[in-house]
């Protein structure tokens, strides 16, 4: 369980710094890196859940909170 949780929390973080590239608009090896690992997962949700409020994409944010919700049980059963 604790594997998973310190899984969770690397990932968010590969979210969060793939976003501050996304902000910054950088395009080099080390910032599609981070796109490649988080692009296909919130592909997945923009194509289920319509979370663009004008032109600022709120899926990012979403995720981070679903796997903050998901963490947060997970720690609850241990």
């Amino acid at each position: 369980m604790i594997v998973l949780h310190y899984l969770i929390n690397l990932y968010m973080l590969i979210i969060v710094l793939a976003g501050i590239f996304s902000l910054a608009r950088l395009d080099n090896e080390f910032a599609r890196f981070f796109y490649r690992l988080s692009d296909p997962v919130l592909r997945f949700i923009s194509a289920r859940i319509n979370l663009v409020y004008q032109g600022i994409d709120f899926t990012p944010f979403a995720l981070l909170v679903v796997l903050g919700i998901i963490d947060r049980i997970i720690w609850s059963l241990i």
